[in-house]
Formats: structure tokens, C-alpha cells, sequence
């Protein structure tokens, strides 16, 4: 492997490594030194000087070049995609566990140290949701919607209404 090679491979293994959070190897990207250390015929690169009986030479790691406008765009639609995703989740959830309170007034006591729980899980997102203006009337269409589709006596009713229940309590545990 040439040094050319070594110091871009290092770079990158550090600019990925501190994306994902690996701080044992974010050390060697971010290190203003890399020494080389010959003996006995070997090449080794290393943070450390090198041993009194090695020849040492300092190299310089190049600075890692910022985010690209298309890495910052990705990285911004991924949070999107992923606070879209989120909300989805938080308005299913507190809206079938609403649902299931009505269908069943035994369901919020049986299930609210759960519900709490779930909620503590997912704080952030929680947050969020609760922080925009548009979740509350979210969740009340929902509710409106889930009363019209599981609204009856009939056995289809009932299984609609218990399938709802079921999705809430499979998240909730």
C-alpha cells in the first residue's frame, strides 16, 4: 500500500468512523501526526513515536475535507424521512390507545404505565410531535376516521375495534 494510499484510507476510515462514532479510530484521521517507523525492513505507521531502535519519520494527516452540499442534503432528507416516520408512529399509537380507551373503559388503566413507558422510549419523538401545532387535530381526524371504520355492533366491527387494540398493545410491549 503506497503513504498516498495509507493517509486517504486513514482519513476516510476517520471521517466514517466519526460519523458512526467510533472513537478509537477517529484518534488516527483527526491526529496531526502520523509517524513511520522503519526496522528491520518493516514499515509500521503509528500515533506513538517510534522506539529509539526504529528509523522515524513524521507525516502530516491532511484535514478532512468538509461535507459535500449533496452529503449535507442526504443527511438532512434521511432526518426528514425519519421525523416523517416518527410522527407517523407517535399519531398511531396515542390515537389507537385513545380508540382502545373508548372501546374499553378498563383499557387506560390497564395500559397506561405501559403507554407512559413507550412514551419515555421515545421521548424526542415524542416531543416533537407534541411541539406541532397540527398533531392534535392529526390525532382527532384519526380518531373520527377509526370511529367511522370500526363503528357497530356487528362481529366486523367488533374484530376491526380489537385489531386496533392489538396493534396498540403489540407496540406498547
Amino acid at each position: 500500500m503506497s503513504l498516498k494510499h495509507f493517509m486517504v484510507l486513514s482519513a476516510a476510515i476517520g471521517v466514517a468512523s466519526a460519523a458512526i462514532g467510533v472513537p478509537g479510530v477517529v484518534g488516527v484521521a483527526n491526529a496531526q501526526q502520523l509517524y513511520k517507523c522503519v526496522q528491520d525492513g518493516k514499515t509500521v505507521y503509528q500515533q506513538e513515536k517510534c522506539p529509539t531502535t526504529a528509523r522515524e519519520s513524521t507525516l502530516r494527516i491532511p484535514d478532512a475535507a468538509p461535507p459535500t452540499q449533496d452529503q449535507v442534503k442526504a443527511v438532512e432528507e434521511k432526518s426528514d424521512k425519519q421525523s416523517a416516520k416518527d410522527y407517523e408512529v407517535i399519531a398511531e399509537v396515542t390515537t389507537g390507545f385513545n380508540m382502545c380507551s373508548e372501546f374499553d373503559p378498563g383499557f387506560r388503566s390497564r395500559y397506561s404505565t405501559a403507554f407512559d413507558a413507550w412514551g419515555g422510549r421515545n421521548a424526542a419523538a415524542y416531543k416533537a410531535f407534541s411541539a406541532n401545532p397540527k398533531s392534535a387535530q392529526d390525532v382527532r381526524d384519526r380518531m373520527n376516521r377509526t370511529r367511522e371504520r370500526t363503528a357497530g355492533d356487528d362481529l366486523e366491527a367488533q374484530a376491526k375495534r380489537e385489531a386496533v387494540c392489538a396493534r396498540v398493545k403489540a407496540v406498547l410491549q
